[in-house]
């Protein structure tokens, strides 16, 4: 049920990159307070997030498990960060459950990151109840 679904999260997020590319490449040539480096580095940014949201469009597969791999990513380092404030804040209320949590969220992330077939399989059951 939630297999269209995800097919258009995959095509919005090809979209969002060519959009924030343009964006970006029109920055740098709009702008007449930057200078020539930072131009070419916006320019250069431009054109790395335009190439793989032309792609991203194009391979509506590919562009999912690869949006599940940085989901995955990003949560292994906010599960991190969990386990870090659980570890350190001495004063704060509850921080035996923070570090729990922290470590748990990383453990089930690296899981799925170990074995990201079943990240668009989780996504759709999730999004699909």
């Amino acid at each position: 049920m939630a297999w269209p679904g995800l097919l258009i999260v995959a095509r919005l997020f090809g979209v969002q990159l060519i959009v924030a590319g343009i964006f970006r490449f029109v920055a740098a040539l709009a702008a007449d307070e930057l200078t020539g480096g930072t131009r070419a580095l916006l320019s250069l940014l431009g054109i790395i997030l335009l190439i793989p949201g032309l792609y991203a469009v194009h391979h509506v597969l590919i562009s999912l498990l690869a949006l599940a791999l940085l989901l995955c990513i990003f949560w292994i380092i906010d599960g991190t960060g969990e386990l870090f404030v659980g570890l350190s804040r001495q004063e704060m209320r509850g921080r035996a459950w923070t570090g729990l949590m922290g470590v748990l969220s990383v453990l089930a992330r690296l899981i799925v990151l170990i074995s990201p077939a079943i990240s668009p399989c989780t996504l759709a059951v999730v999004l699909g109840s």
